[in-house]
């Protein structure tokens, strides 16, 4: 993923300094713009906890590329339900839903570790336009932008490296069970795809 949108995102940045100095934050816009930094940070982390108690507490819903199929849902003990009613699995085909499962977490997880890494950014970079701009240091505000900016991307190279994991453990588990065939809509491509965006 290269970072074109760092210049963008310095400007928009820029803008908020503006706004808040026309709103009457001009003695502290630094502390104004981290206090933004800092909620951002706080409800990126609540979202972090919901997420982690969703996927270790509660069903994750499955999702088809056939509109009509019905809903269906992975409980955290590994069953499937389909339209509301338990699918019957034996042992082995269980152990492979649990599998599916756990690898749908690990990229959740990581999905949501590179959120809280970019609300902590969002921190750092809304104080560090304020500080840049009543400095007039603004090349050195945007190499630390893109400094942080160039971390994320290496984050989520390592989500792009579950992928494959991900998508083996959806096509054995699809074999082993016909009923959730449908639902299991990841296909190589979308493995691939996450490479490409990432360079």
């Amino acid at each position: 993923m290269k970072n074109h949108h760092i210049p963008t995102l310095a400007l928009l940045l820029a803008c908020s300094v503006s706004w808040l100095t026309a709103c009457g934050a001009t003695e502290q816009p630094a502390a104004a713009l981290q206090e933004a930094g800092d909620t951002i940070g706080t409800r990126m982390e609540e979202a972090s906890k919901e997420i982690k108690h969703e996927l270790e507490n509660e069903n994750i819903s499955l999702s088809s590329d056939d509109k009509k199929a019905p809903d269906a849902e992975l409980t955290p003990d590994g069953r499937l339900l389909i339209d509301g009613k338990e699918v019957a699995l034996d042992a082995q085909q269980r152990a492979l839903m649990l599998d599916y499962r756990k690898r749908i977490a690990e990229v959740a997880m990581a999905g949501a570790d590179i959120g809280m890494e970019a609300a902590g950014m969002a921190g750092d970079v809304l104080g560090n336009v304020a500080k840049g701009l009543l400095n007039g240091n603004m090349d050195e505000m945007e190499a630390r932008i893109e400094e942080e900016a160039a971390g994320i991307a290496a984050s989520a190279k390592v989500l792009c490296e579950r992928l494959p994991a991900l998508l083996a453990a959806q096509q054995a588990a699809a074999a082993a069970v016909p009923e959730f065939a449908p639902y299991a809509s990841m296909t190589q491509s979308d493995v691939d795809d996450c490479h490409v965006e990432m360079n």
